[in-house]
């Protein structure tokens, strides 16, 4: 079965629920993607396990582009 993955921005998706220290870390590499010197267009995926999920908007993880493309070609993004 496919991930289902929502491509959204920092803003959008967590606006003023971050983490304490401002930090926004991908699931697999731990890149903080709300470091604008790190992640300069604050461009998040948000992957969701199925379509259920999705469609109810609760995911499972925040990843980085690097760590999607490589950690899950065949997720659908939406």
């Amino acid at each position: 079965m496919p991930a289902y993955v929502r491509k959204t921005t920092i803003e959008e998706e967590f606006g003023a629920r971050r983490f304490p220290g401002n930090t926004i870390s991908c699931n697999r590499c731990n890149l903080n993607l709300a470091d604008p010197a790190v992640n300069e267009s604050g461009t998040v995926y948000v992957l969701y396990t199925d379509k259920a999920h999705l469609k109810a908007n609760r995911p499972y993880e925040v990843y980085c582009e690097d760590c999607l493309t490589s950690g899950f070609p065949k997720a659908k993004i939406f």
